[in-house]
């Protein structure tokens, strides 16, 4: 017996796919700047707008996170979820910045 599957079949699928990948590597990237500046922290914000933002996702605006920390978890975990939740997900438009 087979077992059922889900297909996904969006148009997009593959520009979202490389958008959250660009995310991760932009962050990985931002992180060995802040370092190499002495740097401590990155200020989550929003890159792209969102016209329904998650409510978990508007919480970490203006949050920030410790850059040494995000460049290992991101290199730790591969794939979509960290455990510092940045970027929190697929199309969450959330990403990092040198704090202003």
């Amino acid at each position: 017996m087979e077992k059922p599957f889900t297909r996904l079949n969006l148009a997009d699928a593959a520009r979202k796919f490389a958008d959250g990948e660009f995310l991760r590597f932009y962050l990985r990237g931002l992180s060995l700047r802040a370092a190499s500046e002495a740097v401590l922290e990155l200020e989550v914000y929003r890159a792209k707008q969102s016209v329904n933002p998650r409510p978990e996702s508007e919480q970490k605006v203006g949050t920030r996170v410790v850059a040494v920390a995000l460049l290992g978890d991101l290199r730790q975990n591969k794939g979509l979820d960290t455990h510092l939740g940045l970027p929190p997900g697929p199309h969450s438009g959330l990403c990092g910045r040198l704090p202003r």
